[in-house]
């Protein structure tokens, strides 16, 4: 007898001992059952030879097997960025940044961020009668699109708004134009980087780095680390500069205090005090002291004292400066840094022994296509320079100390005995500096 499973995907022979029986026997008992599929030609043959033997028996003899069917895949979405924190991040000369972590994944409008994969049907598996075994039901994507995100006909899902990705992997994908750092920008959380706004709930420390296409707001301080915004910046405590780490932005800066740091904008910086300094921007409005350093400014300079008793520090208060377009291209500024960065640690390099210069007549074109460059570049600075002078002015509303260096433009002037309350600005008929008592 012959019989099959409930599951229809084996088919077995049960023999008893007594009446000598054969192949005919045998295949009429595959019949009688629906057997067609998957039988195994050599188990038939074998047993078929022992049911010559009338004392053989056996309870369970495989006959048949059906072929199981191959699942398919459901849907899935296939992100482009990397997904969570990396250990860090690999550069072009194969050198690791750990302090980019890739924790943000930056997206600009229109821009990929990855693509929905159609589900892959699975292959029919076929039982021992013949019958279609179905595989498991396919389904699409359940990823939800959040209002940042849309999804093109051809799976493609794109950033509708310039932002940072928010991926919650398996449930929902977002790109949103603000984000909010619940803490320092320190080791754990590497450098950050988006291309909407930042608010950072804690200090940017060390060697790390901020870039954000709109503003940015850090609610502690920013001590060494570089933070550059296309748009304003404010930190609600101090800043602390260090080597080549420096405060960007195309807007306005806006902090209590600043010791070391290199602060540039294109809009207004204003502090309560600048120590040992380097701040160049439209306007500089420190309303207690300027202590150290340079004061750079196109507009004016305001502050409440200059300098130190007794000339004890060196102290420049400067406007009509014009300030270099690429030090208000925050984004220019923030890659240049990341490319000097990767200069540096090749630095040890073999250097070309031809220096990659130039042979023959081609060095002597390039040489005066610089040289043209150059005086077109100092003839315009003079023109913006004159055009700044006539409204351009630094301020000192209570002390400016003696030493102090006072520039307009490119005219000098140092005080040899400390002043209260006066204002510095240009005078075109003598064309020199002069003081007037403040406004």
């Amino acid at each position: 007898m012959v019989s099959v499973a409930a599951d229809g995907m084996t088919a077995s022979a049960c023999v008893v001992a007594g009446d000598v029986a054969g192949a005919a026997e045998l295949h009429e008992a595959l019949v009688l059952a629906q057997v067609s599929f998957g039988i195994d030609a050599q188990a038939v043959v074998a047993l078929a030879s022992s049911l010559a033997d009338p004392t053989f028996s056996s309870v369970q003899e495989d006959v048949a097997r059906g072929t199981l069917p191959l699942p398919g895949d459901n849907g899935w979405f296939e992100p482009t960025f990397h997904v969570g924190i990396q250990p860090g991040h690999v550069q072009s000369d194969g050198s690791i940044d750990f302090y980019d972590r890739e924790l943000t994944k930056p997206a600009l409008r229109q821009q990929v961020i990855g693509w929905f994969r159609p589900p892959v049907p699975g292959v029919d598996g076929r039982n021992v009668r013949g019958e279609r075994v179905a595989p498991p039901a396919v389904t699409s994507s359940t990823l939800r699109l959040e209002r940042g995100v849309t999804a093109d006909p051809d799976g493609a899902v794109r950033a509708s708004v310039d932002g940072v990705v928010v991926y919650v992997e398996g449930a929902s994908i977002d790109v949103a134009g603000e984000l909010v750092h619940k803490g320092n920008v320190d080791l754990r959380s590497g450098n950050l980087e988006t291309e909407g706004s930042l608010t950072i709930r804690g200090d940017v420390l060390g060697a790390f780095s901020v870039r954000a296409a709109g503003d940015i707001v850090v609610q502690g301080r920013i001590d060494g680390g570089t933070v550059i915004a296309e748009g304003n910046i404010q930190v609600k405590g101090g800043i602390r500069g260090g080597p080549a780490r420096s405060v960007c932005a195309q807007g306005n800066v806006k902090a209590r205090q600043a010791e070391l740091a290199t602060i540039t904008c294109g809009g207004a910086i204003t502090l309560e005090s600048a120590t040992h300094c380097e701040l160049s921007a439209q306007r500089v409005e420190v309303s207690h002291a300027i202590r150290g350093g340079r004061a750079s400014a196109q507009a004016s300079v305001v502050t409440h004292e200059a300098g130190a008793p007794h000339g004890s520090v060196s102290t420049t208060l400067a406007a009509a400066i014009v300030l270099d377009p690429s030090l208000r291209d925050a984004k220019r500024t923030f890659l240049a840094a990341k490319e000097r960065r990767r200069l540096e640690r090749q630095a040890g390099g073999a250097l070309r022994a031809d220096g990659g210069r130039a042979k023959g007549g081609k060095l002597g074109l390039d040489s005066a296509a610089q040289q043209r460059e150059a005086l077109e570049r100092r003839v315009q600075l003079a023109r913006s320079r004159a055009q700044l002078l006539p409204s351009a002015f630094v301020e000192v509303r209570g002390t400016a100390y003696s030493g102090v260096m006072i520039v307009l433009g490119e005219h000098r002037f140092v005080l040899d005995h400390d002043i209260t309350s006066v204002r510095f600005s240009f005078d075109p008929g003598p064309r020199k500096i002069f003081l007037s008592p403040k406004k």
